[in-house]
């Protein structure tokens, strides 16, 4: 409408830091000049985990035709995992509850699952939720795609409550991030969206 460039207008975002973004989608970026960033949970980077989120879909898509019971502070939730969609349900419901509690109420619940995912055949993890090694991140050409900041271990910013651990979050993220990278890093992306007028504050 202007008679500006459309060029480069677009930017492409890319959550977690997955490996498959740096191998399928940064070679493709490259050739068609395309512009991105990619959004890295600081913690895991090098020490072959998993994020929560996903061992959690690997809990319960180990345990497809069996059941599966977690116990939470307003009462115990049990799951019959019969078919893929009952397994579908699960996660969600799953996700969706712990994301509703404090931090660290949160990680106190979530560790028995972390015991049940311990036990899970290695070879049955998806190679989708494998994250990007460092020695990855240090190859991308920030002209194509940017390494961003995604805290150190992807809690909900709101709900972490006290202060010094919300710094940690941030703070302890964006410094890894730009050792890592050797350059500025500009960008953040707010865990699943949530943020208050404080996580705001300490992001600035």
């Amino acid at each position: 409408a202007h008679g500006e460039p459309m060029d480069r207008t677009v930017t492409l975002t890319f959550d977690d830091g997955f490996r498959n973004a740096v191998q399928l989608a940064y070679p493709i970026m490259r050739k068609l000049n395309l512009k991105g960033c990619l959004f890295v949970i600081a913690g895991p980077v090098d020490k072959d985990q998993l994020l929560w989120t996903d061992k959690i879909d690997v809990v319960c898509r180990w345990h497809e035709g069996r059941g599966l019971e977690l116990q939470l502070p307003d009462g115990l939730l049990r799951f019959r995992l019969k078919n893929n969609h009952a397994v579908d349900e699960a996660i969600k419901t799953i996700k969706r509850r712990l994301r509703g509690l404090p931090d660290a109420q949160g990680w106190h619940c979530f560790k028995p699952l972390e015991e049940l995912f311990a036990k899970v055949d290695p070879g049955f993890v998806p190679e989708d939720f494998r994250l990007a090694r460092l020695s990855e991140l240090r190859g991308l050409d920030p002209q194509v795609m940017e390494v961003g900041n995604h805290t150190m271990s992807h809690p909900q910013l709101a709900q972490v409550g006290d202060v010094s651990s919300l710094r940690w979050a941030l703070w302890a993220a964006q410094a890894g991030v730009v050792w890592w990278v050797g350059c500025p890093v500009r960008d953040f992306c707010y865990p699943a969206g949530d943020y208050n007028a404080e996580v705001i504050n300490e992001v600035k």
